[in-house]
């Protein structure tokens, strides 16, 4: 090899050796940087609580994320929004709409019972025996939507019954509200276990 051509070879691997060392020493300072967590994520439970029962949209998704990712013990406060009518604004935030389900997304008014009325528009207590069933199975998206239905024994939904209503919704919180004592006794991963969910021995659930 002649002396130019060795002496090129060595400038581009001297080139070579310093864009190595850059790279690295930049890959070092960016590990080194502290990761930015959402406000969401370093919020306090309480506070998560109160953005998924709020009218932005945005927030109320987030926070029913979040309320799964904290996991079993956000089923308390969860427990507190029986009987809720108001609107959940986060309702696209439930289930994986996977077979177009329709939604109504609630409007903001005065009408305290305008999303009861609707069955495919959900209200908190609505979304808070989703989110409980959520956390359970630890999938937000085990469901199309939030919409709480009956099955009858040959699998086929009743439809003589209302979708999210008074009847359904009774039945749905006594069945839950006994489970949490299970949920309280033995912990949540037992009962995932035994495949014991909140609407065991019934044949409810959402679609």
């Amino acid at each position: 090899m002649s002396n130019q051509s060795f002496n090129r070879t060595l400038v581009f691997a001297s080139v070579l050796l310093l864009l190595a060392g850059a790279g690295a020493a930049g890959g070092r300072q960016a590990s080194n940087r502290p990761v930015a967590l959402s406000a969401t994520t370093t919020a306090s439970d309480a506070q998560v609580i109160k953005d998924s029962i709020g009218t932005n949209r945005d927030k109320a998704s987030r926070a029913a994320r979040e309320v799964v990712r904290r996991g079993g013990r956000m089923i308390p406060p969860l427990l507190k929004l029986k009987g809720n009518r108001q609107c959940f604004f986060g309702d696209m935030a439930l289930g994986s709409h996977a077979g177009c389900s329709v939604r109504f997304m609630p409007r903001k008014s005065k009408k305290s019972n305008g999303c009861y009325e609707v069955s495919s528009s959900s209200t908190l207590e609505v979304a808070a025996l989703f989110l409980i069933e959520a956390i359970y199975r630890n999938d937000l998206e085990f469901a199309q939507g939030a919409t709480l239905a009956e099955w009858e024994a040959d699998g086929g939904a009743r439809t003589d019954v209302k979708y999210n209503g008074h009847e359904l919704l009774t039945r749905a919180w006594a069945a839950t509200e006994q489970w949490y004592k299970e949920f309280d006794r033995e912990g949540l991963e037992a009962l995932r276990v035994k495949d014991r969910g909140p609407f065991a021995g019934t044949r409810l659930g959402f679609y």
